[in-house]
């Protein structure tokens, strides 16, 4: 469990310090589709609002622990990805 914390706190960081090289605008028709079905998931089955989402974008994380499980289920969605 600890290690999975610090997982878990290493990719916050990285996720806070990353921008990213394209934008959505940049993305296939296919991309696109996949981005904004698994943004719809993520923030139904968390109850994050959008605005939490935009304050994350610019780096700020506070401490609401609806944007905590949001990141959480997009870091152990991307792991299940890869695996795929």
């Amino acid at each position: 469990m600890f290690h999975a914390s610090i997982c878990f706190l290493l990719t916050l960081s990285c996720c806070a310090l990353a921008k990213p090289l394209l934008s959505i605008e940049d993305y296939g028709d296919k991309l696109k589709g996949m981005v904004h079905m698994l943004h719809d998931t993520c923030v139904a089955r968390s109850g994050v609002d959008d605005s939490k989402i935009e304050e994350m974008k610019t780096g700020k994380f506070g401490s609401d622990p609806k944007a905590k499980c949001l990141l959480k289920g997009l870091v152990y969605t991307r792991a299940n990805m890869r695996r795929s």
